[in-house]
């Protein structure tokens, strides 16, 4: 059904290496078109992380990849939000 509602092929692989991010896609279908309710899915990215250090461009370049990957083209109340780590 999520599928269906995003306009997704049917052949994308969402068991896949990817399934985390199609489970948060499942549930934001489930909150708002089963439970009506006004649900959002916001992907929070840190950028600056001593630990894993990533930047902005890098999260430019791997994000719209992961999305390709699944299929998706545009997600409804959905954000990507980049914030720098604070540590």
């Amino acid at each position: 059904m999520t599928k269906r509602w995003l306009e997704v092929s049917s052949g994308a692989d969402w068991k896949g290496e990817l399934y985390q991010a199609a489970n948060r896609l499942a549930h934001l279908y489930f909150f708002r078109e089963i439970l009506h309710i006004d649900a959002w899915l916001v992907n929070v990215y840190f950028t600056a992380d001593p630990h894993s250090p990533i930047s902005q461009a890098e999260w430019d370049v791997a994000v719209p990849d992961v999305k390709e990957a699944l299929g998706v083209s545009k997600i409804p109340f959905y954000a990507d939000v980049y914030l720098p780590a604070i540590c």
